[in-house]
């Protein structure tokens, strides 16, 4: 659909400047011939200029409404159709018709701005009634300048969104810049796991790595395997994140779900000293829960099942646990979701009867780990561990967030609009001011300085890229406002692209553009002082 949405937005462009074109190249050949300096007269047909407004708002009413059409389409229980498809064409139809019919009625536009830069000086007068009095001209640069903002919008809005439905799926493990590392394996013992924290010390230094307790969540089948209940399992849709995260219910050998150690090994995990009541409830011996979904009424309760009765899609074993046990526990509220279960002392876990093996590895690395860290800690880790270093490999996950691509594809986007917006503004302005030679030769009969043309040309670039690069941006803004239009609460674990468009990047396509083309004019506009001629036909 976005491709449709780019083609079609191309077509409509370029059909747009040929039909200008095409009156452009209706010229009188002897009056040219002669030396006359005098426009080609515009057409006078009223039904392009009633047309247009009609097409412009025909066009945003069909892409919002086949917006919401293709949403309803897809929210259906079975789908055994392509009607989505087929309604998905007007989202990229429509806002093609929306700017067929701003082209229609341009001329119009223009003069509507033109009664604003009568106001602002001899240049920006001058340059206005010549945009107004030469559409076959000037058009053809507007349609050009918003059909290159208006697909460009499309790409950064739909970019943009993207990335903002990546970050809301994207599960965090711990803080970021918290790295983990679980020692886990057959044969592995607590002698290895301190020969292991001992050169991961030595390595990595300024990581301050600690090694904490956990509980074991792998084995065999018929291993016992302990989790927190998810009390407040909702009814999601779909298995996604947050409160409906595979996590909440699964075993996870790298991200165990009971942990323990102190004060400062919970503060290491979540990047923030814990809350006055969490380390409290530590000091009593009690369990402090980063995900409310454990807790009801101050308690949390664990299940003890074998491992063959947890399924991998995380929902909830529906046979009897071997045991249950329950200890009280405070939330620890974090900004995002965490892979973070329960944390306790270990004496609170051995006072309430919880199994766990000093066997993770947490340490800070704000920067991430080199290519050259992870090198030498597996050579430092060979040598020093001998005919054990097959036993574990010293491998750290670092939580850095989700990736981010769109601030290079909005650059690389809005430079190519930039310089296709550019070339095409300085070929019309060129000829502009051939066309308003004329309005020079009396400029520098009555004395003008070079710099009032060098304005005229400045002022003219300003008025039709800015009125092109806005509408461009308003129009390319539609596709997605219109697949987005959601009028029903979105279900839990249901993740919908999101109508998140970077405002930074509009503005910059909107009005940075602009004031780049303008002054890229200003700096190549004509600067040689031009003798006064009087020519007679």
């Amino acid at each position: 659909m976005l491709l449709a949405v780019v083609a079609l937005g191309v077509l409509a462009g370029w059909a747009a400047s040929l039909v200008a074109a095409r009156s452009a190249s209706r010229v009188d050949v002897d009056s040219a011939l002669r030396g006359a300096t005098r426009p080609a007269p515009a057409s006078r047909r009223r039904w392009a200029a009633a047309a247009g407004p009609v097409l412009a708002g025909v066009g945003v009413l069909m892409t919002m409404a086949c917006g919401v059409g293709v949403l309803m389409l897809n929210d259906r229980p079975v789908q055994d159709d392509h009607l989505a498809l087929v309604v998905g064409v007007g989202v990229a139809v429509g806002p093609c018709l929306a700017q067929l019919g701003i082209v229609l009625a341009a001329r119009r536009l223009l003069a509507g701005v033109a009664r604003i830069g009568e106001r602002l000086g001899l240049p920006a007068r001058i340059a206005v009634r010549d945009a107004v009095r030469n559409p076959v001209r000037t058009v053809p640069v507007l349609a050009s300048v918003m059909s290159v903002v208006f697909v460009s919008t499309v790409v950064l809005t739909f970019a943009a969104a993207g990335q903002a439905q990546t970050d809301a799926q994207y599960e965090f493990s711990t803080a970021e810049g918290v790295g983990t590392a679980s020692i886990t394996g057959d044969g592995i013992d607590a002698a290895l796991r301190d020969r292991a924290l001992r050169v991961v010390r030595q390595v990595l230094p300024d990581a301050d790595v600690r090694l904490l307790g956990a509980g074991v969540e792998t084995g065999s089948d018929d291993a016992p395997v302990t989790l927190p209940v998810d009390v407040h399992q909702r009814d999601c849709a779909d298995s996604s994140t947050g409160a409906c995260s595979d996590w909440l219910s699964a075993p996870d050998a790298s991200r165990p779900h009971v942990l323990t150690g102190d004060v400062d090994d919970l503060a290491e995990l979540l990047g923030h000293r814990p809350s006055r009541v969490a380390r409290a409830s530590l000091e009593r011996g009690d369990a402090v829960s980063m995900r409310p979904e454990y807790v009801r009424d101050g308690v949390v309760r664990l299940d003890t099942r074998p491992f063959s009765q947890f399924t991998a899609y995380g929902e909830q074993p529906t046979s009897r646990a071997t045991s249950s046990t329950t200890l009280p526990a405070v939330v620890e509220h974090t900004d995002q979701p965490l892979h973070l279960g329960l944390f306790l002392t270990p004496q609170g876990a051995q006072r309430h009867g919880l199994e766990t093996e000093r066997s993770f590895l947490v340490g800070s690395f704000p920067g991430g780990i080199t290519d050259e860290q992870t090198d030498t800690l597996a050579a430092t880790w060979q040598t020093a561990a001998g005919a054990d270093a097959d036993l574990w490999y010293p491998w750290f996950s670092v939580e850095n967030g989700p990736e981010d691509p769109f601030r290079p594809i909005a650059v690389v986007v809005t430079l190519l609009a930039g310089i296709v917006t550019l070339g095409a503004t300085t070929v019309a302005i060129g000829l502009a001011r051939a066309d308003g030679r004329r309005d020079d030769e009396v400029l520098d009969a009555v004395g003008a300085s070079p710099g009032v043309r060098r304005l005229v040309s400045t002022w003219q670039a300003a008025l039709l890229t800015l009125v092109g690069s806005l509408v461009g941006v308003a129009l390319g803004t539609l596709p997605l406002r219109a697949l987005t239009l959601r009028f029903t609460p979105t279900p839990d674990g249901v993740v919908h692209m999101p109508f998140a468009p970077d405002p930074v990047s509009l503005a910059v396509l909107g009005l940075g553009l602009p004031v780049l083309v303008t002054a890229g004019v200003w700096a190549v506009a004509g600067r040689r002082r031009r003798v006064a001629v009087r020519r007679t036909a």
